[in-house]
């Protein structure tokens, strides 16, 4: 008898299910890393400390710092760029600056005030 010849079927895929957990947008996963680092760091100290204890901090892979950070140094970086980003926007509303004015002291253009 001769054999029967084997038929290819092609089967349609099935449809994909979504993740169960939405993934988060890239500044919110670079802002859980950062807080988690300072935590980190504060916790061990930045020497002691490594990547792998500030991932498992944040909840994510070690890789996954990596995809927003060079390093460890790189972190401190980016905390430190934060910080006083947030101290300068808090103190630029008060800044001495702002305060002086000219006064114009007997018709003098040096004679200032500070409020």
């Amino acid at each position: 008898m001769p054999a029967a010849a084997a038929v290819r079927v092609k089967l349609p895929r099935a449809p994909r299910t979504p993740r169960a957990r939405p993934l988060a947008p890239r500044g919110d996963k670079r802002d859980v890393i950062l807080r988690a680092a300072i935590r980190t760091f504060a916790r061990s100290g930045f020497f002691s400390a490594q990547v792998a204890d500030v991932a498992r901090t944040a909840g994510v892979a070690a890789g996954t710092v990596y995809l927003y950070f060079r390093g460890k140094d790189d972190l401190l970086v980016s905390i430190f760029e934060r910080v006083m980003t947030e101290a300068i926007a808090e103190a630029a509303p008060c800044s001495p600056a702002s305060r002086i004015r000219w006064s114009g002291c007997a018709g003098s253009p040096t004679c200032i005030s500070i409020a």
